[in-house]
């Protein structure tokens, strides 16, 4: 169940988009998104890190390609957030 839950985002961003377009898909993403987490605190009774990374990230640079119609920033996000993971697991290292 969790697995669904995690890929529900990214399986209506791709219908929408393919459906709607790239501006509609970044407004469902982010609903379903904030969907997600809070199925998620109703199940566990708290939020998830990686869901709350996302979001904001999700947020951040979709709300900018929105404003800006510069579809470039929303890619960013993807980049911006394989960089947090991997200094994460460095700083996470006993050196």
């Amino acid at each position: 169940m969790k697995f669904l839950l995690d890929f529900f985002p990214i399986a209506l961003f791709f219908v929408v988009y393919k459906t709607m377009g790239l501006y509609s898909a970044i407004y469902a993403m982010i609903g379903a998104t904030m969907l997600q987490m809070l199925v998620a605190r109703l199940k566990t009774g708290k939020f998830e890190k990686m869901h709350l990374i996302t979001l904001g990230l999700l947020v951040v640079f979709g709300g900018i390609t929105l404003a800006v119609r510069d579809p470039a920033f929303l890619m960013w996000k993807v980049s911006v957030l394989y960089v947090a993971f991997a200094l994460a697991l460095i700083g996470s290292l006993d050196w």
